[in-house]
């Protein structure tokens, strides 16, 4: 079954028992809404591979899809939240990873030597980190960290910082995490619950870039001409993808993460188009098509272009395919009104 076809059955899944679901919300009924987290999450791991959450805002129900730091699980979720019911849209807010001030953390709480921290024990700065491309380093103190594992106060501070900043922030800007038991001398320190009007002060002031998701950062990678060669996907010079793991794995003749992608019913391949030479002209042909070929396929709900690479004699499109049999059926048609010289390659 394809990931189009799964997460299609998880929002017939989801409207067939909506009712209930916003009842259990409403009434603020936590063993119900736990209830509904558990099958809502047995059917969202179908088709993405991770959980999700319900919670009340003040004018919406809320569902969030939980993929953390998995590449491939932020992809299907940011496309079941792109085709999620039209209908949801009146009183439901749908976001694909942890949203900022999520309301659990400001209930969550850890013990160290029989005493309860919780976020008002801990303080935060933000430190820029130098010729680095919006990237900064997070550093949270609270005096109980120096009577804990680093392990325990690595799992603490990710907690706060994923459900204070969000996922968003965590992924795409965030270097790393400090821990200190006591403020660093020097620095502008906030209460932890503060954290997100700082961090966005923060990256304004310091001009960073802005993503609608997890899924719009890109790694770059430039291979050693020495090492090349004229071969298919050996060829390449430069690759840029939203999916670094798929392009180590390959690298590396591992299948890991692209087996995970065909446990759910997807795969991950690449179009390729043969050129005389690559030259600026084919640079912004790239571009274009690259562009083209996203918005015809996305739309379709079938494929998502999730990168692309150069070569002497060739371009490379890397597809993320949520529906094989249409995808298959898709592309003929678009090769053939395109009319260039392209084919389809599975990793």
């Amino acid at each position: 079954m394809s990931i189009k076809t799964k997460v299609k059955d998880f929002w017939r899944y989801f409207l067939k028992n909506q009712n209930e679901i916003e009842q259990a919300l409403t009434s603020q009924d936590n063993k119900k809404i736990k209830k509904w987290e558990e099958k809502l999450s047995d059917e969202c791991v179908k088709a993405s591979g991770c959980y999700l959450s319900l919670e009340n805002d003040e004018n919406f129900h809320v569902l969030v899809f939980e993929p953390n730091k998995d590449k491939t699980s932020q992809i299907v979720c940011v496309y079941m939240k792109k085709f999620a019911p039209a209908s949801l849209a009146d009183n439901w807010m749908i976001f694909d990873c942890i949203p900022p001030l999520s309301e659990k953390i400001y209930h969550y709480r850890f013990r160290v030597d029989e005493k309860d921290y919780m976020i008002d024990d801990l303080s935060v700065t933000f430190i820029e980190i130098p010729k680095a491309q919006d990237s900064f380093i997070v550093s949270i103190a609270c005096e109980a960290f120096d009577r804990m594992s680093q392990s325990d106060r690595d799992v603490i501070a990710e907690t706060y910082v994923q459900h204070v900043l969000g996922d968003l922030i965590l992924n795409c800007y965030i270097d790393h995490i400090e821990c200190t038991s006591s403020l660093k001398e020097g620095y502008k320190y906030v209460p932890m619950k503060e954290a997100y009007d700082e961090i966005i002060e923060f990256m304004d002031l310091h001009h960073y870039r802005s993503y609608a998701d997890c899924t719009q950062i890109y790694s770059v990678y430039k291979l050693n001409e020495d090492e090349i060669s004229d071969e298919v996907l050996k060829d390449r010079v430069l690759i840029s993808t939203i999916q670094p793991m798929n392009f180590v794995e390959v690298m590396n003749q591992e299948r890991r993460s692209l087996n995970q992608i065909n446990r759910l019913g997807g795969e991950v391949g690449y179009l390729i188009l043969e050129i005389d030479q690559f030259n600026e002209t084919e640079a912004q042909r790239k571009r274009v098509l690259e562009k083209e070929l996203n918005d015809l396929l996305y739309e379709l709900g079938i494929a998502r272009i999730t990168g692309s690479g150069v070569a002497a004699k060739r371009i490379y499109f890397e597809v993320f395919v949520f529906d094989k049999e249409e995808f298959k059926q898709a592309i003929v048609k678009v090769v053939g009104r395109l009319h260039l010289p392209m084919t389809y390659l599975v990793y």
